[in-house]
């Protein structure tokens, strides 16, 4: 996600108004940074993320509590293990688009592998989201996506990069 965005992390019994961390390390390449967290209610925190400046990579969470104590969370069991696949620095592109889709967006963003491909998300506040066909980056962190083809009723479009799920163009 981009420097100041959030993530949200599900549990129990977390202390509504008090301070929690969420560490994110990578191993390959070695790179540690922490998120600052506030409970927005016993089962939620709200966490603010630092910018992401290494390269894309898997990374593991751990969660600290005021104490500095380890808190568990949901998904933790699991081994907490997310991949960071850019930072985005920069998007270009109509700010409305046909639904028939065609527009480019332009994103530019730091640790774009240039051997994986990524996909444009485009969601509405119903739920309704589609994606476009899957690319590879260009030079300089360049990332350009074509909008697909629009099937449900018109609305104010959130847009995320999304790894490509099998690599494969």
């Amino acid at each position: 996600g981009a420097a100041g965005g959030a993530v949200h992390v599900l549990g129990a019994g977390f202390v509504r108004g008090a301070r929690y961390t969420l560490s994110l390390t990578a191993e390959e390449p070695r790179f540690r940074e922490e998120a600052a967290c506030e409970a927005a209610s016993s089962s939620s925190l709200s966490c603010t993320l630092p910018r992401w400046t290494a390269a894309a990579t898997l990374v593991t969470l751990t969660l600290t509590g005021p104490s500095g104590a380890a808190v568990a969370y949901a998904g933790d069991a699991d081994g907490s293990v997310v991949e960071i696949t850019a930072e985005w620095e920069a998007m270009r592109g109509p700010s409305v688009g046909s639904a028939r889709g065609g527009s480019a967006i332009t994103v530019r963003a730091a640790g774009l592998a240039a051997t994986s491909s990524f996909v444009c998300e485009f969601s509405i506040e119903d739920g309704h989201a589609q994606r476009s066909s899957p690319v590879l980056p260009e030079s300089g962190g360049v990332l350009v996506c074509v909008a697909p083809a629009w099937t449900s009723s018109a609305g104010v479009c959130d847009v995320r990069v999304l790894h490509h799920p099998d690599g494969a163009l």
